[in-house]
């Protein structure tokens, strides 16, 4: 999981790269200030040839800023 403020530069907050857990995880991370948020998945296992997202939730705990144009 990667989050950006601009959505052109991304900064990891979660790796997650080698698991091979089945069923539900849980990544739990600091607060960070971030507009945009991105799940990469790649790859699967040969006996499970796919992966999946159940859900995801992303809190913010400040009134955003609205953008000016």
């Amino acid at each position: 999981m990667q989050v950006s403020t601009d959505n052109e530069t991304f900064t990891p907050v979660v790796s997650d790269t080698l698991s091979v857990t089945l069923g539900d995880t849980v990544n739990l991370f600091e607060t960070v200030n971030a507009r945009y948020v991105r799940i990469t998945i790649s790859g699967a296992t040969p006996s499970n040839f796919w992966a999946s997202i159940r859900e995801a939730s992303v809190f913010y705990d400040a009134e955003p800023t609205p953008e000016i144009y």
